[in-house]
């Protein structure tokens, strides 16, 4: 993500104004802590916009992509807020990166002296063909720019003319796609949070659980020699480790 920051900082300035949003998550972000005395316990929580922002700018639908159809839920830490914009009104669908599946197509390429060769070319369709393609839009209508330009299942054979508004769309769609978006509602469940609210509201004063995202250290001599779970250990592997041996505080 720090990699890739300095770059999607300058395609930003290229969108307009109205462009959607998009907020990119660590997926990993809660994943357990390994005691290993390599490494720290990272974890931490993502912060998202609240219901009421997305109802101030007129924005009714949220998309949460994950990377397949084994997560079937919002991680932990979202729960309370997408619950929160489900009783906002705003809805809140799932799309499964993994339904984009990858297929190779022939592709003609002239090369500079005019000869032409036919190559093998990676693409990526919903579903894993053209026609289960053209028809994410209809499953995911809120994404189109113009919904009522786009028919249900079934439709004419291709080409086809799309909606009283033109256009014209290419494939045979009178076979609905086999792949539909997974069936999801926030609702409130029991999560890794449970109990450490305090307040009145959902969400509010949302606490961590003991040790989440902290890390004990042996110290010798005012230095950090050892990185421990719950005090100090022996034996680790780690470079804190092997810089020396010690007892101390966290």
């Amino acid at each position: 993500m720090l990699y890739y920051a300095a770059y999607m900082q300058e395609r930003k300035q290229q969108l307009p104004a109205a462009a959607p949003g998009l907020l990119l998550l660590d997926n990993q972000r809660l994943t357990p802590y390994t005691d290993d005395g390599s490494q720290f316990d990272n974890r931490y929580l993502a912060t998202v916009p609240s219901a009421a922002a997305l109802r101030q700018r007129g924005i009714k639908h949220a998309l949460y992509i994950v990377p397949d159809r084994k997560q079937q839920d919002e991680s932990d830490d979202l729960n309370d807020d997408f619950v929160a914009y489900k009783d906002a009104n705003i809805k809140v669908a799932v799309l499964p990166l993994s339904d984009l599946q990858k297929t190779t197509e022939p592709v003609a390429k002239t090369a500079p002296d005019g000869t032409t060769r036919t190559v093998q070319e990676p693409r990526y369709y919903y579903g894993g063909g053209l026609e289960s393609h053209l028809g994410f839009l209809m499953l995911y209508s809120f994404l189109a720019p113009r919904p009522t330009l786009y028919y249900p299942y079934p439709v004419a054979s291709s080409p086809y003319p799309v909606g009283a508004g033109g256009g014209v769309a290419y494939g045979d769609l009178r076979r609905p796609t086999t792949v539909q978006p997974p069936s999801y509602e926030p609702r409130t469940r029991p999560t890794m949070f449970s109990g450490t609210r305090t307040g009145g509201q959902s969400g509010i004063g949302r606490a961590k659980p003991s040790g989440f995202g902290r890390t004990t250290v042996r110290t010798s001599g005012g230095r950090v020699t050892g990185m421990s779970r719950g005090g100090a250990a022996s034996g680790r592997s780690g470079s804190f480790g092997r810089g020396g041996t010690g007892s101390g505080g966290s």
